[in-house]
């Protein structure tokens, strides 16, 4: 998990101690903590797909686009991956945009006056200045 994050990490800050500070905030934001040195190929589905999200947001990007994060993941990835789509954007300037037909009915869903119809995300991207 580490190296992944290490790899993304080196190829998008050439500050060594950004980079670092970067790589321990998702550490923590993830709970990757007691599984740093495992292999991805060796972590659950739940944590490889955190992990994805971690190495996606490692060089702060202005939008995340995130396609079926919830699918084949067990309830409690699920409740994390929703409690980051809707905290993290509230902490940083970003455009999370989540394409999902597998959200479990038990999990609330996001609030629909979040949601733009496909037909409108290139105007809405644009009017919020994305490029």
């Amino acid at each position: 998990v580490l190296e992944n994050l290490t790899a993304v990490a080196e190829i998008h800050i050439k500050e060594k101690n950004l980079r670092i500070s970067k790589i321990d905030k998702i550490v923590g934001q993830f709970g990757f903590d007691s599984i740093l040195n495992v292999k991805a190929k060796h972590v659950s589905g739940g944590e490889r797909r955190k992990l994805a999200i971690g190495m996606a947001i490692i060089n702060d990007p202005k939008i995340l686009l995130l396609v079926e994060p919830y699918a084949a993941l067990d309830i409690l990835s699920i409740k994390m991956i929703q409690e980051f789509i809707i905290i993290y954007p509230m902490k940083v300037k970003i455009i999370v945009s989540l394409i999902s037909n597998s959200v479990p009915s038990d999990v609330p869903a996001l609030d629909p006056g979040l949601k733009v119809p496909k037909e409108q995300l290139h105007q809405t991207l644009m009017r919020e200045n994305v490029q």
